[in-house]
């Protein structure tokens, strides 16, 4: 397990180019881990948020944290959405009852926005399920955010050499520094190491129960 410090230690010593500052190389680090994370999925990167509907159209905006991968979503009242792979999808099921009034029933990922079937009277609250991004390697970190333990290593050694690969990735003259090559071809078969060994899964909590009065 590295630390910030030694994570910037190592790619400096990579680097080799005293031009670019911690900041800098920071600033790779976190390009690294992004790209490592939207490549891979994580289990300790699930995460869940509550969007609102609007009576005004059938997006919404994505939380803050979101990444990719939206595997779920429901209702207040339990009920689990349909979760389309696109837009497109949603505009064949609904037909003519696309953005008309009604129960809210498909959602999807469209762009950085929440795209949904129905104008639901009352708004009412989506909560989705998705991977989120990882919180940023700030000078601070102790560990990286959200990684599996038994990968945590490769990935640590994947983002040291993307973190080589974008400094050595300037062109001068028209010409990209020799190395960035051999880098990125290091982060690239690590990525792919660590997916051998992974198995893609999801795990969500149980619907709330919903008392009903009669």
């Amino acid at each position: 397990m590295a630390t910030a410090e030694i994570l910037l230690a190592r790619a400096h010593r990579k680097i080799d180019e005293p031009d670019y500052d911690d900041d800098d190389v920071l600033d790779f680090l976190n390009e690294g881990l992004l790209l490592a994370t939207n490549r891979l999925h994580f289990p300790g990167l699930q995460a869940s948020a509550s969007v609102n509907s609007v009576l005004t159209g059938n997006t919404v905006a994505l939380p803050d944290n979101y990444q990719k991968g939206l595997f779920a979503a429901r209702l207040p009242n339990g009920s689990s959405l349909t979760v389309k792979s696109n837009l497109g999808q949603i505009l064949d099921a609904s037909g003519a009852e696309y953005e008309t009034a009604g129960t809210i029933s498909m959602v999807c990922e469209h762009g950085d926005l929440l795209a949904y079937d129905r104008i639901q009277t009352p708004v009412t609250a989506i909560k989705l399920f998705y991977y989120r991004k990882p919180a940023a390697i700030t000078a601070e970190t102790l560990v990286l955010d959200g990684i599996t333990p038994a990968v945590l290593e490769r990935i640590e050694k994947a983002i040291v050499h993307f973190a080589a690969y974008s400094a050595a990735d300037i062109q001068e003259n028209g010409i990209v520094k020799l190395g960035a090559n051999h880098h990125l071809k290091k982060f690239n078969d690590l990525i792919e190491e660590v997916r051998g060994t992974m198995t893609v899964g999801v795990s969500l909590p149980p619907p709330p129960i919903v008392e009903v009065q009669y």
